[in-house]
């Protein structure tokens, strides 16, 4: 089987999974709710709400990611957290609405603008860890830094269309080289099952049209742990590898070549 009909078929199976465990009701006459196959931090799954007016979709989280994180007490009061939440949701196209995450566009965009919205919920779900001394993007920061230190040439913050249309943000890219291949960035500060079925399947979107390409995840493991079935995961697809924050320096060939 060749690289590109391998992974063909492993986008297949996503995407077949991703059907078969998203579920739609009815909420009264005009609107329905989605629950989808991703999972917050208290393992639960993300549910978004729809409702169709002519040939434009609103979609909503109905106050559910910023309220659950105040219920955790973690308020978005100061002008540093509001201004976190704000920047990933303008990242992501999103507006907040009476402390709902909504966004409207046409039925051609849904699957774009739907996409959109769970990655935004996530990432804001995500902002809880802000609470911790490391916050995720002062990770990220770390990442860069570390990375600058021995001269790595990258571009930050790329956004890159797959083979479904949808569009995904990495943190970074590392062009090609006489001796790597192009080298896709990502950092995941909460390294947990769900995240990684997130990149995993960002992942399996693009290699499709960047055959060449390779795709490193630095891992978070300064607060806990990294999981064996998330290394494994990695492991387990080809052109994907999983890089602990710890063991880091291991790799300054891969990057810096």
């Amino acid at each position: 089987m060749s690289t590109i009909d391998y992974f063909t078929q492993l986008s297949d199976e996503y995407f077949e999974w991703f059907r078969n465990n998203t579920a739609i009701r009815g909420i009264g006459a005009q609107w329905v709710e989605i629950t989808t196959p991703f999972l917050d931090r208290h393992n639960d799954h993300l549910q978004i709400y729809a409702c169709r007016n002519g040939n434009t979709i609103t979609l909503t989280d109905d106050g559910y990611t910023i309220a659950d994180l105040q219920m955790s007490g973690f308020e978005i009061d100061s002008p540093k957290r509001n201004a976190v939440l704000h920047e990933i949701l303008a990242g992501f196209g999103i507006k907040v609405v009476e402390k709902r995450l909504e966004v409207t566009g046409s039925a051609s965009s849904f699957p774009r603008f739907k996409h959109n919205l769970i990655q935004a919920m996530l990432a804001v779900d995500d902002m809880f860890y802000m609470a911790t001394p490391h916050v995720v993007n002062i990770f990220q920061n770390q990442t860069a830094d570390w990375l600058n230190e021995f001269d790595v040439r990258f571009s930050r913050n790329v956004s890159l269309e797959g083979k479904s249309g949808l569009a995904h943000k990495f943190f970074g890219l590392i062009p090609l080289s006489k001796k790597y291949p192009e080298r896709i960035l990502r950092t995941v500060y909460n390294p947990n099952p769900n995240a990684c079925r997130q990149f995993l399947f960002e992942w399996l979107d693009i290699s499709e049209s960047r055959p060449k390409s390779i795709l490193i995840v630095f891992l978070n493991d300064l607060e806990k742990s990294v999981q064996d079935n998330v290394l494994v995961a990695c492991q387990s697809y080809g052109g994907v590898t999983g890089i602990l924050w710890s063991q880091r320096d291991k790799h300054k060939k891969l990057l810096a070549g």
